[in-house]
């Protein structure tokens, strides 16, 4: 009986191996449902602040999604437009803004404002122009 201190270590192998693939599984779960609805990777987006002010001016122009960047071409001039981080989603080729979809090429109107720079905190895709941005407003 040499090694009768390791008589049960196989059970309880088995045993930790179960309960951590279990854990593993429910936090993959966990994962999956806490980033389905995230913003495209493509958007440039801020998180704004609550009660805070904002442009009041109107960019009417024509969507442009590629897999760089979406923007908006109004009067030839291509904006980046700067999304409220819970206001852009993508689904299947439109991109959702505040619940309605947008294909390539539509008509879209985004109130906000020109912008010199992204507000702290926002995320500028690195395919996106940054001379024209655009601050849509909440």
């Amino acid at each position: 009986m040499r090694y009768a201190w390791a008589r049960g270590l196989g059970r309880k192998a088995v045993s930790i191996t179960a309960a951590l693939a279990v854990v593993l599984v429910l936090l993959v779960i966990a994962m999956v449902w806490l980033l389905r609805d995230t913003p495209p990777v493509n958007a440039a987006i801020y998180h704004p602040e609550p009660g805070g002010a904002h442009h009041d001016a109107l960019l009417v122009g024509s969507l442009q999604r590629s897999t760089d960047c979406i923007t908006v071409v109004a009067e030839g001039q291509i904006w980046t437009p700067i999304f409220p981080s819970d206001d852009v989603r993508l689904r299947h080729d439109a991109v959702v803004y505040q619940g309605e979809e947008y294909r390539s090429g539509e008509e879209i109107s985004l109130g906000g404002g020109e912008a010199n720079v992204a507000p702290p905190g926002a995320r500028i895709p690195k395919g996106c122009p940054t001379e024209s941005l655009w601050l849509v407003a909440p």
